[in-house]
């Protein structure tokens, strides 16, 4: 009976070693850890959530490729342990790239969205851009926007996830076109938050608008102010940033993201997300007749040539665009409706100095100017 106890021992050693070889390999070889294979792994959809399926989805480091699924899900296996770009395309849709980052053992799990120039509105245009035959755009003259969140007031930590939300998503229908990283003081785009009273708006739930602009419409300082009992809502930070991104006026579409009044919406519809494309596709003062559409598409009311020269925006600046909450929040004030500020403006503008009595307007403050 004892002659056979070495037997057990003898295979417990064995399996002790056999293990060890493969946790640590050879000398100078690679181990288990090191080929570890990373994946990307999300889903691709339109602005609103719809799943694209057989859209083909790519490394561009390692040109692998994956197909989507019914639900738009995708997964790339790789054993690239660095920075990446991905590149989302479909049929009928525009090919979006897309950073990506790649951790030994970990996923990054991104959720891609693509607009197709079948959901463009060109009178959803006029209205967000006020841009006309006449008209020109505005846009950011510059493709990374710095900005600067005053974390003194009203601020609280948890505001910047949302915020966060809205710049990924207008970087991504702008298909790059602008981004944004945070700066100093000194920022493009200065973001504050406030008990009360946003821009000196009463019933607002936020403000925002352009501060500076050259006069080919290029579009050098903005601000958005946020009342801090709404500042954690998605829909409002996407849409206060979309005033950023120089849109005057708000839709008349109540479930859009920039319709005037707070609601469920926490993206922009497809068609507002194809006007940000559309609109970070051409130069700063592009009128109506003379917008290009990405991948060499026109759209029904542009033509075939570019203009010789850009016209200056007709009016001298934006004043900051005000949302209003649809229903109060806890503790809060009720929120009522008003008319859409941006018609407005773009109606009185030219004929009076100060159109609202706001201190970020007016001369009794901070002056908004041109350049």
């Amino acid at each position: 009976m004892t002659r056979h106890l070495w037997l057990p021992a003898l295979l417990l050693f064995l399996a002790v070693v056999v293990l060890t070889g493969c946790t640590g390999g050879t000398v100078g070889g690679p181990t288990v850890v090191e080929n570890a294979i990373n994946w990307i792994s999300g889903v691709l959809t339109k602005a609103r959530g719809e799943p694209i399926a057989d859209a083909t989805i790519t490394l561009n480091e390692t040109g692998q490729r994956t197909a989507t699924d019914s639900q738009g899900r995708f997964r790339i296996d790789t054993a690239n342990r660095s920075s990446g770009t991905v590149r989302a395309e479909a049929g009928g849709y525009l090919t979006l790239e897309w950073p990506v980052r790649m951790v030994s053992g970990e996923s990054d799990n991104v959720h891609l969205r693509i607009v197709t120039l079948a959901d463009y509105d060109p009178a959803l245009f006029r209205e967000l851009t006020g841009a006309t035959e006449t008209v020109g755009t505005w846009r950011w003259d510059f493709q990374t926007v710095n900005y600067y969140i005053n974390r003194g007031g009203a601020y609280k930590p948890e505001f910047e996830a949302p915020l966060h939300e809205a710049l990924t998503q207008w970087t991504m229908f702008s298909r790059r076109a602008v981004t944004f990283a945070e700066g100093g003081p000194g920022s493009a785009l200065q973001i504050s938050y406030v008990a009360n009273s946003p821009c000196g708006f009463v019933d607002a739930a936020g403000c925002a608008g352009v501060t500076r602009v050259t006069a080919q419409g290029g579009v050098r300082g903005a601000l958005m102010e946020l009342h801090a009992g709404y500042a954690s809502d998605v829909g409002l930070n996407v849409h206060e940033i979309g005033h950023t991104l120089s849109f005057s006026g708000h839709s008349p579409n109540a479930d859009d993201v920039m319709y005037f009044a707070m609601n469920s919406a926490t993206t922009p519809s497809n068609a507002e997300a194809v006007v940000a494309t559309v609109l970070y596709s051409n130069p700063p003062g592009a009128t109506m007749p003379n917008l290009r559409f990405p991948g060499a598409q026109m759209a029904p009311e542009a033509s075939a040539t570019a203009p010789a020269s850009v016209q200056a925006p007709a009016m001298p600046v934006q004043s900051p665009q005000m949302h209003v909450a649809a229903a109060p929040g806890p503790a809060l004030p009720g929120f009522q409706a008003i008319q859409d500020i941006g018609a407005m403006i773009r109606r009185w503008f030219g004929g009076t100095g100060c159109v609202l009595n706001l201190p970020l307007f007016c001369n009794s403050g901070p002056a908004f100017r041109i350049w």
